[in-house]
């Protein structure tokens, strides 16, 4: 008996795969059964649904295994990241476990600003255990523990809040004072919140956690030298912003929170959030040239804890399928550390903001847009001035919320964003 459970979880795991593929050309059909939708290899190539999406990252990543492997094996046995310090959140669950078990593996000092203050025992031998788990992947299931390995090279800073400014400068705050200078930065932490809750300054979780928190947290690193001249900063993003995502919000202009939130809109405001991401992403690209290499990435399909703040009974029922049919974090991880750690010569497209896991992709809804950049930069910090969304104007006579003529208000000329 013991011995048939592994080929079980195996089966199951293969079942779950067929289920969810199934669905997906399911629903990529049904444009064509009702004659309004693309050819199917197109669709398949260019569509923004989730489905399509999720077949789309399978390709992307069949193609590219091969060279996720060489890179991970030139990490691991060169020690690639020897000497360099890397910034890490969201380090302590999800795409972050692989994240920083290949940082650590590749010799990084890893930096982990995390919630679990006082806990820090945990953390380094969660981070140690995150190692072996990437160690384990690369060699194989099978492979016998690696003797004298060398133990993780650490700074822990606890307390960490992406939903308060207050504990984000207290970070910023102590790294600097603890003389950190960072060769890169992941900002990895995120989160879906299916209920309508507020950050401690009244942003929907989303956006304050997602791409508000986050973007003080990179500039107030950049302000008090933490950051190294030339670092990297990896935006982790998802290719959820080409759907489901409008730059100004339903209520009124970026980051006034929606009239009301539910587990049924969850992912809308999840698109919105990594929307807003992913073109500041490009702003800061821009602003930062010579300054600073900046990429924003789509890890793809990954075995994560991404459902966290729902019903634990959900949260575990997510947590479970996503095991069965997704890479676990050690696989889906490597695009990510690439990005943080490899030459510029041995990218893709070094000049590229976005990417799609291995692969440069054009960003998506407009977020490449420079007009559209200067607004999201322009609300972001008049947003952190005022630590609150900001008050709505009334509209003028005979113009709508949204804008004069349905558009959006005060919306870039020639810009492109899904409504």
């Amino acid at each position: 008996l013991h011995s048939s459970r592994p080929r079980g979880r195996i089966a199951m795991r293969r079942a779950a795969a067929v289920a969810v593929v199934a669905v997906a050309l399911a629903a990529a059909l049904v444009p064509l059964w009702t004659g309004a939708g693309q050819p199917l290899p197109t669709w398949l190539k260019n569509g923004s649904s989730t489905p399509a999406l999720l077949l789309q990252a399978y390709a992307v990543r069949a193609r590219n295994r091969d060279a996720m492997r060489s890179f991970a094996e030139r990490l691991h046995v060169g020690r690639l990241a020897a000497g360099r310090t890397v910034i890490v959140t969201g380090g302590t669950s999800g795409l972050g476990t692989g994240i920083v078990g290949h940082l650590v593996v590749g010799g990084a000092r890893v930096v982990l600003p995390h919630r679990k203050a006082g806990d820090e025992g945990a953390v380094r031998a969660a981070a140690e255990s995150h190692a072996s788990e990437a160690r384990r992947w690369l060699r194989g299931d099978g492979a016998a523990a690696e003797d004298g390995a060398p133990p993780a090279d650490l700074q822990l800073f606890g307390g960490f809040d992406l939903s308060s400014f207050g504990a984000i400068e207290r970070a910023a705050d102590a790294l600097a004072a603890a003389g950190v200078r960072a060769h890169a930065l992941v900002n990895n932490a995120g989160l879906v919140p299916l209920s309508g809750r507020r950050t401690a300054e009244g942003f929907e979780a989303a956006f304050g956690v997602n791409f508000l928190g986050t973007a003080l947290f990179t500039q107030l690193l950049a302000d008090k030298g933490v950051l190294l001249p030339g670092a990297r900063v990896v935006m982790v993003s998802s290719e959820e912003h080409r759907q489901h995502a409008a730059l100004e919000a339903p209520g009124g202009p970026l980051g006034t929170p929606p009239p009301y939130a539910s587990t049924f809109d969850a992912m809308a405001r999840y698109g919105h959030s990594k929307l807003a991401l992913v073109t500041y992403s490009h702003e800061l690209a821009r602003r930062w040239e010579g300054r600073a290499a900046v990429y924003d990435v789509c890890p793809g399909p990954v075995a994560s804890d991404i459902a966290r703040d729902a019903h634990p009974l959900v949260a575990r029922a997510v947590r479970a399928t996503l095991a069965a049919v997704f890479p676990r974090p050690a696989e889906a991880a490597l695009p990510v550390v690439r990005l943080a750690l490899a030459p510029a010569e041995e990218l893709p497209d070094a000049d590229a903001v976005h990417y799609h896991m291995s692969e440069p992709r054009p960003g998506g809804a407009g977020s490449a847009s420079p007009e559209w950049g200067a607004l999201v930069w322009e609300r972001a910090q008049a947003l952190i001035a005022n630590r609150g969304p900001l008050p709505q104007p009334a509209p003028a006579a005979g113009v709508g919320p949204a804008g004069p003529d349905g558009g959006g208000a005060g919306e870039p000329a020639g810009a492109t964003v899904r409504r």
